[in-house]
């Protein structure tokens, strides 16, 4: 249990540090903050499923979602791109 606590806990603190960087600079666009959350959860997921083989299923669950979210946003810019 004190492996997801640590997963949780980092996840939760890169995000909190990107939303104060990201807000510092003006971003307003909610699509580059969703973005960069999936970017870095997808990062953190997979180093933490590296280096612990027990809990690489649960986190392969949250890659997966989390991919999908990002090829979502991906498919609707590049579909903005392609009808204008």
């Amino acid at each position: 249990m004190r492996f997801y606590n640590r997963y949780i806990l980092t996840t939760a603190a890169l995000l909190l540090l990107t939303t104060v960087i990201m807000v510092a600079l003006g971003v307003g666009n909610l699509e580059v903050y969703y973005t960069a959350y999936v970017l870095e959860t997808l990062a953190v997921t997979e180093l933490y499923a590296y280096f612990n083989v027990g809990a690489r299923r649960g986190l392969h669950m949250v890659s997966v979602v989390l991919f999908l979210g990002f090829a979502i946003i991906v498919l609707t810019r590049v579909a903005q791109i392609l009808f204008r």
